[in-house]
This record gives C-alpha cells, structure tokens and sequence, in this order.
C-alpha cells in the first residue's frame, strides 16, 4: 500500500531535490565533458567555410524582407538558377552566404558622368 503524499506548504515547495547516486550504477556518467568531433564545414558560394552548427537559413518571404526585394522575385531567380540557394525537398532556403552573394552580385560601379 502506498504512502499517501504530504499536503504543500511553501517550505517543502521549494526543498531541494535530492541529488541521484551514482556510486551503485554499473557505468557511472563520466565526471568530465566528452570532446565533440567538430562539426564537418561547408564552402559556401563565397568560398569561405561555415560549421553546419552556424548555418542559418531563410525562407524566400525572410530573405525578401532582408533583401527588400519582392520574395516572388527570389523565387524565380533562384528557380531559373541565377541566384544561389539551398533546396531542401520541395522548399527553397537562403543561407546568409547566399544572401551575401546576391547582394555583391547586384553591385555596380558608378558609371562616369556624361556631361563631363
């Protein structure tokens, strides 16, 4: 038969929770951190290398915003393959690589003046 749970009050709602043993276990958890592999890096159309861990990618109506361009504008650019993007299935993603290239692409020097 089990014991029947004493009522809260404020002074066993915030008692600490005993801490688990571990001295009974086969296997105890290790005492130090385990090292990571590093994550595997991506050359991204720049040429520069991102960790998959800091990649970040933007939906066409988010990158729009950034770019303040129509998203139906990225979205055939990027179908007819003049701009770079990631499809991931059927849905069409902008890293922040890709965004920096569109926006460098889109440079233009400034021409002389004909009046000159």
């Amino acid at each position: 038969m089990k014991k029947p749970l004493a009522p809260m009050t404020p002074d066993t709602a915030r008692a600490p929770l005993p801490t688990a043993r571990t001295d009974h276990c086969p296997n105890p958890p290790p005492q130090t951190p385990a090292t990571a592999a590093a994550p595997p890096s991506r050359e991204e159309p720049d040429g520069t290398k991102t960790e998959h861990a800091e990649i970040r990618l933007h939906t066409a109506e988010q990158a729009s915003v950034l770019l303040q361009v129509p998203a139906s504008w990225l979205r055939k650019k990027a179908a007819a393959g003049h701009i770079p993007c990631t499809k991931i299935g059927r849905h069409l993603r902008f890293s922040q690589a890709d965004l920096t290239h569109i926006i460098r692409s889109g440079a233009r020097s400034p021409q002389p003046n004909a009046s000159t």
